[in-house]
């Protein structure tokens, strides 16, 4: 299947240093959002204590495949994640937001073959439909063009469902995807407007965090192994994650 990709990623991983240098460049700090720190002490695996001052929430909905994406920011630099398919709840996590890379990597995909294969499908069918109209071969045409206009519509229920966008908030130094959001046609705008909410406070708790480099590192390792418990990332991207936080220490 022909497709058209367009991707948009980071070359290299970031250091808490560089974010943070970034960020105070180029990033504004929305207004209303404060960020207080939880540092994850043992194995990683528990946060000493729970986010409970609620400040924005927002919802994304993806109707074209039923999926719904439910956003609640802590003003102690969370965000709690929970997400549907069809009102059914697939998956609820807490999500960091210092240890989570502002710049997401976004993912353009365009299933063109469908899209040709409806605007032939539904030429033959105005061909076939203009014979039937002016000819004595009704009795062939108009079922052929009902054959091609119904393929036509199915080719494009095909090319609306597939063509989109993924968009990947990663792990600022392990670069393990966290959050995956999908973008069908009709929400595309909406993602698109949410997602600078999303870098904007993960930008805010990374500004505010006090931690110096090797701690950060050690803390966000942490967190990888929070996740990889609670089932958010599986246990290879857990370790290729902390692969590459180690290989930061020389």
């Amino acid at each position: 299947m022909a497709l058209d990709v367009t991707v948009e990623a980071l070359d290299q991983p970031l250091s808490a240093q560089d974010i943070v240098k970034s960020l105070k460049s180029n990033l504004k700090v929305p207004e209303g959002i404060t960020s207080e720190h939880i540092h994850i002490s043992g194995d990683g695996t528990d946060s000493a204590d729970k986010p409970t001052v609620v400040g924005k929430e927002f919802t994304l909905a993806n109707r074209v495949r039923g999926l719904r994406t439910e956003f609640t920011f802590f003003d102690e630099g969370f965000v709690r994640i929970r997400e549907y398919k069809r009102k059914k709840l697939l998956q609820a996590y807490m999500l960091e937001l210092r240890f989570l890379n502002p710049k997401p990597t976004v993912i353009r995909r365009f299933v063109m073959q469908s899209l040709w294969t409806a605007l032939g499908s539904a030429g033959v069918a105005a061909i076939c439909w203009l014979i039937a109209k002016w000819t004595t071969l009704d009795a062939y045409m108009l079922p052929a063009s009902i054959v091609f206009a119904t393929g036509a519509i199915v080719a494009l229920l095909l090319f609306i469902y597939q063509s989109g966008e993924k968009v990947l908030f990663c792990t600022a130094s392990g670069r393990v995807p966290v959050l995956t959001l999908l973008a069908s046609f009709g929400c595309l705008r909406r993602y698109r407007s949410i997602m600078p909410e999303i870098s904007r406070a993960a930008g805010d708790a990374i500004l505010r965090n006090t931690l110096q480099e090797e701690p950060y590192l050690r803390a966000e390792m942490q967190d990888h192994y929070r996740l990889r418990n609670g089932g958010v990332i599986t246990a290879k991207a857990c370790s290729t994650g902390t692969a590459r936080i180690l290989a930061r220490f020389g």
